[in-house]
């Protein structure tokens, strides 16, 4: 009778040792409002940072070149009317026609000056590093 009793006694202890397994495991397993709110948090924020991500990439960065382009081109068509200008104006101070052949000094006084401020607009519009 005490080898049954023992018996009886051990597969009681083995049931609550079970129940208190099952009861540790549903505790770690049950999910609290606390819990509910950070995983909705996290997703929220996720979503927040992707979507930043995707508006800098698909609309931010492409208006900001494509306004560079577009002042870039604008600088440029200044500094190359002014140069036809400027060539011009020199023509008729020599009594010559439009796009006629300057002497050499105010030719390549022209040119060089053209350079400049060509180089002046690539400056103050740079293009992608």
């Amino acid at each position: 009778m005490d080898s049954e009793e023992e018996k009886v006694k051990e597969e009681g202890r083995e049931e609550k040792e079970g129940t208190a397994q099952v009861e540790a495991v549903e505790t770690l397993t049950k999910k609290t409002p606390l819990d509910s709110f950070i995983k909705f948090s996290l997703g929220i924020g996720i979503l927040l940072v992707s979507l930043s991500i995707s508006y800098y990439f698909l609309f931010f960065l492409p208006a900001r070149e494509k306004a560079r382009t577009e002042n870039l081109e604008k600088c440029l068509s200044v500094v190359n009317s002014n140069y036809e200008k400027a060539w011009d104006y020199n023509c008729e101070k020599l009594s010559r026609n439009d796009n006629c052949t300057l002497p050499l000094p105010v030719g390549d006084s022209l040119d060089r000056y053209y350079r400049e401020q060509k180089e002046d607009c690539f400056k103050k519009y740079p293009g992608k590093k």
